[in-house]
């Protein structure tokens, strides 16, 4: 389990929450589909992006994160 960072073009744009490799290049693959000229690399994520995640994870669930579940949040809809 850890928080990756999904980077667009050098730039944080996705937040996840990632227990399994496979449910992370699935969220890639939907993002080159989406912007097929840019391109998407990964790393792990920093403190301030891994609690931003958390954060979002557990305003969208209630007050209990799913710590078996893979989450997204774009890094634009973040409130800052």
């Amino acid at each position: 389990m850890a928080y990756v960072t999904i980077e667009k073009d050098g730039e944080p744009w996705m937040l996840c929450h990632v227990m399994h490799e496979a449910d992370l290049e699935r969220q890639i693959e939907t993002a080159r589909a989406e912007a097929p000229t840019a391109t998407f690399t990964q790393r792990i994520s920093t403190p301030v992006e891994s609690q931003q995640c958390a954060d979002a994870s557990e305003a969208q669930a209630g007050a209990i994160e799913n710590p078996f579940q893979f989450f997204a949040v774009r890094v634009s809809d973040l409130v800052p």
